[in-house]
């Protein structure tokens, strides 16, 4: 009997590390994941947080890709603190 384990992603292994990996956007689907229509900021704002180091970013060569969880816990602290203050 042999096992086919290269193509086996249905395995637990392959799922968790599914699940653990982070989702990376470009800028423009980082506002689709973060804003609804109505409310969306622009491109160019995403640049200026990214440029002064306000969201959290991954460059990958002369990509740039934001992990939308991250991106979402930095607002959301960021706004937390604005409203404590």
């Amino acid at each position: 009997m042999r096992l086919n384990l290269a193509n086996n992603t249905d395995s637990l292994f392959y799922r968790e590390k599914k699940a653990n990996m982070a989702k990376l956007v470009d800028a423009p689907q980082l506002l689709v994941e973060l804003f609804e229509e109505g409310s969306r900021p622009s491109i160019q704002w995403v640049r200026a947080m990214q440029y002064s180091g306000q969201i959290p970013h991954i460059k990958l060569g002369h990509l740039v890709r934001f992990d939308v969880e991250q991106v979402r816990t930095h607002l959301n602290k960021k706004a937390a603190k604005s409203v404590s203050k």
